[in-house]
């Protein structure tokens, strides 16, 4: 999968909304990378994922639902050009162990070794995995690619969040000092003693529910909306469930 104009995390996720719906299941996914055009000239870096993905379908079956998800997505192929700009790119890299040659469809993806940006990526899914044509391994494939060190992994900038839930007692204060200790997380703790509907809660007002975690979602809102985290710190934060 990639993109290099416009909202291309959004279209990213807007792929893979639309393959779960139309192919099957997304069993993995690999995380985001960001690199050059490669092929043509562009100022728009891109961004890349590969997913893997059981599906019901055929090898063509799936290429075509891949096709229909691109064109659904405002995606206008320049005849002329074998290489532009896009809002998304969807390419079937693997399917099973086939290989197949014919006017549609050429399995494995024939410039898969050629493709840092895919290499490294697919590296995260399936180093091991032996091409079913060049009969070596991902990892063998990625080690030979030029340029694989222009491939770099994707932040939007945005803080890194890690979540423990769990009802009262059950050590997640705990647990989340001790991981805090580990590493440079920032620990965010919830400030329950102040919600006013807890105990109402807990003592069977059911219907405060609402108010209570209403009141818990302000607090967190605060939380994000306050200067004292930067780009990139990891916010470690306990939920009461």
């Amino acid at each position: 999968m990639g993109s290099n104009v416009g909202s291309r995390l959004l279209f990213l996720a807007t792929a893979r909304n639309y393959i779960r719906k139309d192919l099957g299941r997304i069993v993995s996914a690999s995380s985001v990378f960001t690199s050059k055009p490669q092929g043509f000239t562009s100022k728009y870096d891109f961004l890349n994922q590969v997913i893997c993905l059981k599906t019901q379908a055929s090898a063509h079956e799936t290429l075509n639902g891949l096709q229909a998800i691109e064109q659904r997505m405002g995606r206008l192929k320049k005849s002329h050009l074998r290489y532009s700009d896009r809002n998304i790119d969807l390419d079937l890299l693997y399917f099973n162990s086939d290989c197949i040659n014919d006017a549609a469809l050429t399995l494995p993806h024939p410039r898969i070794s050629e493709r840092a940006f895919v290499l490294k990526p697919l590296m995260q899914l399936c180093s091991a995995y032996i091409d079913p044509k060049l009969l070596k391994t991902v990892n063998q494939l990625y080690r030979k690619c030029p340029h694989k060190n222009a491939v770099k992994p994707y932040s939007n900038g945005a803080p890194k969040l890690i979540s423990i839930m769990g009802p009262i007692g059950s050590g997640k204060s705990h647990l989340a000092s001790l991981l805090c200790k580990l590493s440079s997380a920032k620990f965010l703790r919830e400030q329950h003693a102040n919600n006013a509907f807890l105990l109402k809660f807990y003592k069977g007002q059911r219907t405060t529910a609402f108010n209570m975690e209403t009141w818990f979602l302000k607090q967190h809102k605060l939380h994000f909306n306050s200067k004292l985290f930067k780009a990139h710190d990891t916010l470690l934060f306990q939920i009461i469930t």
